[in-house]
């Protein structure tokens, strides 16, 4: 059963949490909508989202509607976390090309980052830029004090090695968690910086008490 509610109603509901966009078309000319909810570890974008005016389902409005609650907690206890901290934290994020989704990620996670307290710093470089300069860049903001993490976008554009761009950035300032040491000291089970979707995925299980053994 569908409830009389659209993903329009729900931006105006929302303006600050909920955004929809137009991202490309399909093969028959429609429009292909995003539908993006929160930010952070609990952030969801739903490609092929319905139409204005079209109606949203029970289940899926229930749980857009808990995903908006949830983000506005988590939201309001990391800015107290940060403020208390009493640092500066500043997050370098770096984007190559022109992908629309890339950016809507891009943007998303800027806007959630001055919600929260912490400085961003956005490089966009161009499609055609060469390996060397990317890597170069990311090496320098290793070394920059000011940015304590630092995050490539993907997928780079053809032509360009993410594997060997992502191993230029330290592991320390590594926050997708994408270096080999974090990856090692995760299945060792040792203190390090998780990739967000499955640790999201594993928060989301325990905000439900779903056991996972067996």
């Amino acid at each position: 059963e569908e409830m009389e509610a659209s993903t329009d109603a729900l931006v105006a509901a929302h303006p600050d949490t909920v955004k929809v966009e137009t991202v490309g078309h399909s093969q028959e000319g429609r429009p292909i909508r995003c539908l993006t909810i929160g930010s952070g570890p609990k952030q969801a974008l739903i490609f092929g989202c319905p139409h204005p005016n079209e109606p949203i389902g029970a289940m899926m409005l229930e749980t857009l509607t808990k995903l908006l609650a949830e983000d506005a907690k988590l939201r309001a206890e990391l800015k107290e976390k940060i403020e208390a901290s009493g640092k500066e934290i500043g997050l370098a994020v770096v984007i190559v090309g022109d992908d629309p989704a890339s950016r809507i990620y891009v943007r998303n996670k800027i806007k959630a980052c001055g919600e929260v307290g912490i400085r961003s710093y956005s490089y966009e470089l161009p499609a055609d830029v060469s390996q060397s300069q990317l890597e170069g860049l990311l090496e320098e903001l290793g070394r920059e004090e000011k940015v304590q993490g630092i995050l490539l976008q993907l997928p780079l554009p053809k032509g360009l090695d993410s594997v060997s761009a992502l191993k230029k950035i330290p592991y320390e300032k590594d926050v997708d968690g994408f270096s080999a040491e974090n990856i090692g000291k995760l299945a060792l089970r040792e203190k390090c910086t998780a990739a967000c979707t499955p640790l999201g995925i594993m928060k989301l299980l325990e905000s439900e008490n779903i056991p996972l053994s067996g």
